[in-house]
């Protein structure tokens, strides 16, 4: 009989024709989560079938279908159709997905009468929803979104009174359980205090709650850690990623807090409320955000919005300060001048205004020039001076002014770059020596203006007579390397002299060497190591790599390789390529240290990440095999795709994977495309047990570089034929491909290529035994398994030798062992352990049993506790396991990294 039993009880048959409905339902969620175009276009089949029978959630996610085009044509008003199939039965995720349709306007006429009847309805709190237990969570979404909708129709009187309570209930209800449109519109809302009374408390409690539900959106988003099968690495790389995302997220909070607080702050009338910026800048500080902790610690300077204290204001600026904000550093310098801040050698005043003036701050020049006044300001007071005394000419104004737009700094950026150049141009013909060395160092660049190198220079040089310290080494370096001039090896040593006497640390970096090489004075090369050392100290990469290199070579210092190591490694850390590229040196050729992976393929990848394209594929192909850092195939892709897209040398000495032969002409001829990293990223794009897996983009890479010819790209074409999961898959080609490898290179003189035939040979046992591309034949799969190991591939040896040995036949015993002994010497693990077996069963009188210890010792020290079993056997006691009582430990708790660099300061 059918699902209803005349004799069972009423709602059986009902409940059994649900979970039949709902298991459907579950196979067509599967196809849409499998990347495969066939899949997809299943997906909706079955959708349709289970909508037609009045299934709700299909109805609902074939509209859903339809209206992104996943798997359908993209038709908006096919998903309108099915969502109101859907909100007939009352599912609220449909009832939402019409609603935002009539509010949107997709595929029906905007109403948002309609959408409003949906949404109250949806929210009305005498509705019941049959909804399975797993569907709760998408039950408290809807809702959530369906307060958000209805409160910003209300609150925007859309075809309804305007009602503001009623939207601010509406918004704190949806906010409350989870929608963060809600949340940012009420934290907006109270901070600018214009549709609602402004608060401070609520504009602090809205911002908070959005912090933590934008990072547990994301946490959600990224966790894989419950999913079976999940990848360590995969999981590493989007906790990695998490956490930039998250920084990201917060910035971006207080960036608004710090702008809704900069707006009351700097209002005039009604609006200006300091004690509510100040609890804006309050969060924002305590998120770290430099701008906030400058302009707060000014309103504990004056008491303003806040009680007064000095101790406070000091210690903002600083922390603010110690990030680069240039008003923090105009601040604190005025703070350390009044007295109220600690004279410290990072904090002296004349130095903090310098790198403020350099970055375009007046007030800063005005008190180094002695004509402005020693205050503490805000940045809103900062920019009223600049654009009053530019409105006078001034040309130490006007070139602050060019800075601020340029930078958007408290206005808006100034996309018309030449109206910035002009304004450059006006304060360096004024005499300004700042504006003069940036119009020299853009006519020298070619930046925004022609490059003219003649036109440059005279702005350089008018710059350096003003003793500018950067204009002065620059016109050193034209010196020294004859550009406009003739080189004039005296004026570039009085200019790097003149420079280094300023304080500049490259200056003094360029004069130690001329003191190193002897060049225009005597050679001293004690003096020029006192130069570097003094450079280097202040931060200056190229100085700490050049008294690296004194230490290493004990050029005016002792000899000491492990300070020179030291020095080199923080010119690499500060973004020296050289030095990074000197420390993967080192540590590769195993001269002044033993060779180290870990420390080689630490510095690769810095050296990949400040440009260098030979290092972007080295930190690819380590990330792909584990060489000297564990096994990254996000990462490994992520280097590969860097080096493939960028411009630079090709890696010729690593043209062919290790293990693999490729005629070198075809793989010269395919340059400037690198064959063994475009074989890395199709491995990495066939490789199903991860997310990136993409066997399309796969098959084109490799589909490409077959059809040229190339061996190693043929048989991944064949593997990932029958591996499938893309379009053109074709398990008849993939024997088709195999046999031609196995034809081509069978009478090879090379044993490299006999390898590969051995290897496809395999491959077509394989075929041959399920009947892929073929009909399955035991007989052709026993006659290709001997072909295989007749040409030494040492799995086909290993199952040969184990079918012929278990069939328990005394006479082909012996052939038996030997093919697994054969498999064995090439360290096939699996042979090992057979072979030691057999051994103890009956000795082989071809082999040693010392060395099947030595086999059985390097499986235990791989982790095989089976090998350790055996070893006992053989009465052998190998790395006996001792369990360690626990004692407390000073570190216990602490994260260590394994792959920092050991030198590295």
């Amino acid at each position: 009989m059918g699902a209803f039993s005349l004799f069972g009880a009423p709602n059986e048959g009902v409940f059994d024709i649900e979970a039949a409905l709902e298991e459907r339902y579950m196979e067509a969620l599967n196809f849409l989560n499998v990347e495969d175009e066939e899949a997809l276009k299943k997906a909706p089949r079955l959708l349709k079938k289970l909508a037609v029978s009045g299934h709700a959630r299909s109805q609902h996610t074939l509209g859903t279908l339809y209206r992104y085009g996943i798997g359908v044509i993209e038709n908006n008003k096919q998903a309108i159709r099915w969502y109101k199939e859907a909100s007939e039965q009352s599912l609220p995720a449909a009832m939402l997905s019409l609603a935002e349709s009539y509010i949107e306007g997709f595929g029906v006429e905007k109403d948002y009468q309609k959408a409003r009847s949906l949404l109250e309805t949806l929210l009305n709190p005498n509705a019941t929803y049959d909804v399975r237990v797993e569907e709760f969570g998408v039950l408290r979404k809807t809702k959530s979104r369906a307060s958000y909708l209805l409160g910003v129709i209300y609150s925007s009187g859309i075809e309804v009174e305007i009602d503001m309570s009623k939207a601010i209930k509406l918004f704190e209800k949806a906010a409350h359980t989870g929608d963060q449109d809600a949340t940012m519109y009420l934290a907006i809302t109270y901070a600018e205090g214009k549709e609602v009374e402004k608060s401070i408390e609520k504009a602090k409690e809205y911002f908070e709650l959005l912090d933590l539900q934008s990072s547990d959106a994301l946490r959600r988003s990224l966790d894989l850690v419950t999913v079976p099968g999940a990848d360590n690495t995969e999981i590493e790389n989007l906790k990695e990623y998490g956490e930039e995302m998250r920084a990201v997220i917060s910035q971006t909070i207080v960036e608004m807090q710090t702008e809704f607080a900069k707006q009351v702050l700097y209002s005039e009338g009604e609006d200006f409320d300091a004690e509510f910026a100040a609890g804006l800048l309050e969060l924002a500080a305590n998120g770290g955000y430099a701008e906030a902790q400058s302009e707060l610690a000014v309103l504990y300077y004056r008491g303003q919005g806040v009680e007064k204290d000095s101790e406070r204001a000091v210690r903002l600026i600083a922390q603010a300060a110690e990030q680069g904000w240039v008003m923090a550093q105009y601040n604190l310098a005025v703070m350390i001048e009044e007295g109220r801040a600690e004279k410290q050698d990072r904090y002296q005043a004349n130095k903090l205004l310098e790198l403020a003036a350099n970055q375009g701050l007046l007030a800063a020049q005005l008190l180094l020039d002695g004509s402005g006044e020693k205050s503490v300001l805000n940045s809103s007071e900062a920019k009223e001076l600049c654009i009053e005394l530019a409105e006078r000419n001034d040309a130490r104004a006007l070139y602050s002014l060019a800075r601020r737009k340029m930078m958007g700094w408290v206005m808006d950026i100034e996309m018309d770059r030449e109206k910035l150049v002009e304004l450059f141009k006006q304060s360096a013909e004024s005499g300004y020596s700042r504006a003069q060395y940036t119009m020299g160092m853009l006519h020298m660049t070619g930046e925004v203006v022609e490059q003219n190198i003649e036109t440059a220079f005279w702005w350089l040089k008018s710059a350096a007579a003003q003793n500018h310290p950067l204009a002065l080494h620059h016109i050193g370096i034209c010196y020294a390397q004859g550009l406009v001039v003739e080189p004039d090896i005296e004026q570039a040593f009085n200019y790097f002299s003149r420079s280094a006497e300023l304080g500049l640390d490259a200056a003094k970096n360029s004069l130690a060497v001329f003191y190193n090489n002897g060049i225009h004075v005597i050679q001293n090369e004690w003096k020029a190591s006192e130069l570097y050392l003094e450079a280097a100290d202040k931060g200056d990469q190229t100085a700490a790599y050049n008294i690296g290199n004194c230490y290493l070579e004990g050029k005016g210092v002792r000899r000491d390789v492990g300070k020179g190591l030291e020095w080199i490694a923080r010119s690499a850390e500060q973004g020296n390529l050289i030095a990074c590229s000197q420390m993967s040196h080192i540590y590769e050729e195993g001269l002044l240290v033993d060779f180290d992976a870990v420390e080689l393929a630490y510095w690769r990848e810095k050296a990949a990440e400040l440009g260098s394209r030979l290092s972007m594929k080295q930190t690819a192909m380590n990330y792909f095999y584990g060489k000297g850092i564990p096994k990254n195939r996000g990462k490994a892709a992520f280097w590969i795709t860097q080096y493939i897209n960028s411009n630079g040398l090709s890696d010729t000495n690593r043209l062919s994977l290790e293990g693999e032969h490729e005629n070198f002409a075809d793989v010269q001829k395919l340059l400037p495309r690198d064959y063994s990293a475009l074989i890395v990223y199709a491995d990495l794009m066939a490789d199903a047990d991860w997310s990136g897996y993409d066997p399309k983009e796969a098959y084109r890479i490799l589909d490409d570089l077959a059809v040229k010819g190339f061996n190693g790209a043929r048989f991944r074409l064949a593997k990932l034929h029958i591996k499938g999961g893309f379009a053109k898959a074709n398990s008849k080609k993939a024997y088709s491909i195999y046999k031609s490898l196995f034809d081509a290179n069978r009478s090879s003189d090379l044993e490299i290529e006999k390898s590969l035939a051995g290897k496809a040979a395999y491959y077509l046992s394989g075929c041959f035994a399920v009947g892929i591309g073929v009909r399955a034949s035991e007989v052709k799969a026993f006659k290709w398994l001997e072909e295989s190991a007749y040409y030494g591939y040492g799995q086909a040896q290993y199952e040969l030798g184990k079918r012929i040995v278990f069939e328990n036949d005394p006479g082909k015993l012996s052939e038996g062992v030997n093919w697994l002994i054969a498999a064995a010497n090439q360290g096939h693990n699996d042979s090992h352990v057979v072979l030691a077996k057999l051994n103890l069963e009956t000795p082989i009188p071809s082999l040693d049993q010392e060395t099947i210890i030595v086999w059985l010792k390097v499986l235990v020290d791989s982790g095989s506790g089976e090998a350790r079993t055996l070893l006992k056997r053989y009465g052998v006691e190998y790395k006996v396991p001792v369990t360690k009582p626990r004692t407390p430990r000073d570190d216990e708790g602490k994260e260590i990294n394994p792959y920092a660099p050991i030198e590295a300061a």
